[in-house]
């Protein structure tokens, strides 16, 4: 070994090198996936499976079995989100319909419009009606965990979602995206919880809403 300056700081002592590894031929990583053989620039493959990421750490010779685990986590916080979502909207609907509200500016602005009671009505249905793409287990937000208490707050059975994503992940996925993306607002198609509330709330929102 020998030592050998760092050359962006003048300052800085010598650092231990080892020459034997100053110089490595750079070669693409190769592997094998059901008879494929892919070679990529990276150790990091992402191109080869569908939502599968292969992070290469050193060589092997023969067959490597992968057990492939699906993570449901960001799954969870997005309903967590939701659960969260929906606790604002009942909040700010309490404000704006309460007449002895103090909340400055909003606050009792819509009190005894029966129009509110509509929107709200209608969001709550989003989350209690039926999906428009129901799965023969999966056919409601219910199915997941997802219910209304005796006063109205949304609540997440987080052990009835985690049994729904564990057995019947493909039935939760269709009852609330009917298995598509970026579906027209103007479609007429069947798009699941999820994408059946964007069209409603796209409708309520627009100017004849």
């Amino acid at each position: 070994p020998s030592y050998q300056p760092d050359p962006n700081d003048t300052n800085a002592p010598p650092v231990l090198v080892n020459a034997s590894n100053w110089l490595q031929t750079a070669r693409n990583a190769s592997l094998e996936i059901n008879g494929l053989a892919v070679s990529r620039a990276t150790n990091t493959i992402n191109d080869v499976v569908d939502g599968v990421t292969f992070n290469l750490f050193t060589a092997t010779s023969g067959t490597a079995r992968l057990e492939l685990n699906r993570d449901t986590s960001g799954i969870v916080g997005k309903i967590e989100a939701l659960v969260a979502a929906y606790k604002d909207f009942e909040d700010n609907v309490k404000i704006m319909t309460d007449r002895g509200s103090e909340v400055e500016e909003f606050g009792g602005i819509l009190a005894g419009d029966r129009l509110v009671q509509s929107v709200r009505a209608q969001v709550r249905e989003m989350l209690t009606a039926t999906s428009s793409t129901p799965g023969s287990t999966i056919k409601a937000p219910r199915d997941v965990g997802l219910t209304f208490d005796r006063n109205g707050v949304l609540q997440l059975d987080k052990d009835k979602l985690a049994a729904a994503l564990q057995n019947n992940f493909d039935e939760v996925a269709r009852m609330f995206s009917a298995n598509t993306n970026n579906q027209s607002t103007f479609s007429a198609a069947p798009a699941g919880v999820a994408g059946d509330a964007v069209k409603k709330l796209d409708a309520m929102l627009r100017s004849t809403g």
